[in-house]
């Protein structure tokens, strides 16, 4: 298993030494959307809607708040699919 600070620096590495990337790699907001862009341009189905949340794992009323949207979300899409929203 790769030690997660290892792994966390190959991708930095990863995404200020694209050559695609043409932003400030000090931006936090540069960084969030390239990385936004890259899941968006690999999406197959335009259709489907991606929801995004930038966290990190040790922020844990975040996580939380990420993972109330993620239940209501699924909640609502299984309620508009039998008719009931």
């Amino acid at each position: 298993s790769t030690n997660r600070l290892e792994e966390s620096k190959n991708i930095f590495d990863t995404i200020v030494n694209n050559s695609t990337f043409q932003g400030n790699p000090n931006s936090l907001l540069d960084v969030h959307e390239f990385i936004l862009a890259m899941f968006l341009n690999v999406r197959r189905n335009r259709d489907i809607a991606i929801y995004h949340h930038f966290t990190t794992a040790v922020d844990t009323n975040n996580i939380q708040h990420v993972f109330r949207d993620v239940k209501a979300n699924i909640l609502n899409n299984n309620l508009i699919a039998l008719n009931l929203h």
